[in-house]
């Protein structure tokens, strides 16, 4: 890993820059390919800034922002990124989840389908121990996820006996 080599004169990374940025955004409102692409290029030291250097930058800031303001940027295909607000972290959480359960599944394939002829007796003992230690995890998680999917279709009709929303947006139009 090599160090932090700042590329503007001001000595901030494209991280805090694009930070600065959406600290300053008002919540809900997009930072656009072309602003943040601008920003970055503002005092930067003769490189060229595209988009996939204001995304990486942006991804980099939202962890931050979640750490620092509980804010994260949500990318928002061929516009930019948009500024969360509280109702949206719900929905994030839901997509990584999802996309992180299907990492696992695909990494137990990746595992299960090995030429074992090719592993030594070590490679072999590692291999199986990784492979147990995932496919119990994938096991729990899926049994973790069908658990929750049953409480929540329980609890809607419930909610629907008793003329009950859970919806989060007609919280908002209540308000």
């Amino acid at each position: 890993m090599t160090a932090f080599v700042p590329t503007r004169k001001s000595g901030k990374s494209d991280r805090a820059v694009v930070l600065d940025m959406a600290k300053a955004a008002t919540p809900g409102s997009i930072l656009t390919y072309e602003a943040i692409i601008e920003a970055l290029s503002i005092d930067s030291a003769d490189r060229a800034i595209d988009k996939a250097v204001a995304s990486h930058a942006a991804r980099a800031a939202s962890q931050s922002l979640l750490r620092t303001d509980s804010r994260c940027l949500i990318a928002i295909r061929g516009q930019g990124y948009r500024v969360s607000i509280g109702s949206d972290h719900h929905g994030v959480a839901l997509d990584r989840y999802t996309r992180a359960d299907a990492q696992l599944h695909r990494g137990v394939q990746v595992l299960a389908h090995v030429r074992r002829d090719e592993m030594s007796p070590n490679q072999l003992i590692a291999h199986d121990g990784t492979m147990l230690v995932m496919g119990a995890l994938v096991q729990m998680t899926s049994a973790t996820r069908k658990r929750q999917d049953r409480i929540e279709t329980i609890l809607a009709r419930i909610a629907g006996k008793v003329g009950v929303s859970l919806d989060d947006d007609d919280d908002d139009k209540a308000g």
